[in-house]
């Protein structure tokens, strides 16, 4: 569920990936909608997402509205 870590590969990779169900969790860190299990509010207008591996990945505020309204939170 989590293509890459590092900040070149992950700006090179997001164009290709903005038809997909990937989206931007941070700066760093590119992930599929279709993998997350569940997602709870956090401090600071963050986001918890749980993916469907059991991993956890904090969602920074600038993209937390994004990953909601594709999701269908909002």
């Amino acid at each position: 569920c989590l293509l890459s870590r590092g900040l070149g590969d992950v700006y090179k990779r997001q164009a290709y990936l903005e038809n997909c169900s990937f989206f931007r969790a941070s700066k760093a860190i590119i992930i599929n909608l279709q993998r997350v299990q569940s997602l709870r509010p956090e401090l600071g207008a963050r986001l918890l997402l749980t993916m469907d591996n059991k991993e956890k990945i904090v969602v920074s505020r600038k993209y937390a509205k994004t990953i909601k309204n594709a999701l269908g939170v909002i």
